[in-house]
């Protein structure tokens, strides 16, 4: 996982060392033909990882979301 924001630097001109995370994700989705060419889609999505360096240490962050959209066959 790449982090949704870097960590702040020791200093000034200094990058955050953290550049990818470890951690777990659940996803799933589902495709339901409505209609002659137009579909329905939804998706759900669970990650929790590491706020720190150590993938079991237990300053977690969560980030949940959810999808779902109309589409049409071309």
């Amino acid at each position: 996982l790449v982090p949704h924001a870097r960590p702040q630097p020791a200093a000034p001109d200094a990058l955050g060392s953290r550049v990818l995370q470890v951690g777990l994700e659940f996803s799933g989705g589902v495709g339901v033909e409505v209609g002659r060419g137009f579909f329905l889609s939804g998706e759900a999505r669970y990650q929790n990882f590491s706020a720190r360096g150590d993938p079991f240490s237990g300053d977690r962050q969560t980030l949940t979301s959810v999808f779902l959209g109309l589409g049409m066959r071309l």
